[in-house]
């Protein structure tokens, strides 16, 4: 639900929406589903920035979710 919900606001409240998909995806480690869209929330969030440090952190939080989609374990 957490993760739903942070889908929906990632165009309106960014912040918010990375919040809610990193408490759903601390909740539920396993949860593919959720990890699919962390990676989208956070590549969201990197595009939109123009730090290069910013687009580093939230590139690794989209890539390290992006893994574990592609691996199946955290």
């Amino acid at each position: 639900a957490l993760a739903e919900r942070a889908s929906t606001l990632m165009t309106r409240d960014i912040r918010l929406a990375c919040h809610l998909v990193e408490l759903a995806v601390q909740s539920d480690p396993l949860n593919q589903a959720a990890h699919e869209i962390r990676a989208a929330i956070y590549q969201h969030r990197r595009n939109q920035e123009t730090s290069l440090m910013a687009k580093g952190i939230y590139g690794a939080a989209a890539n390290e979710s992006n893994a574990l989609i592609s691996d199946g374990r955290p």
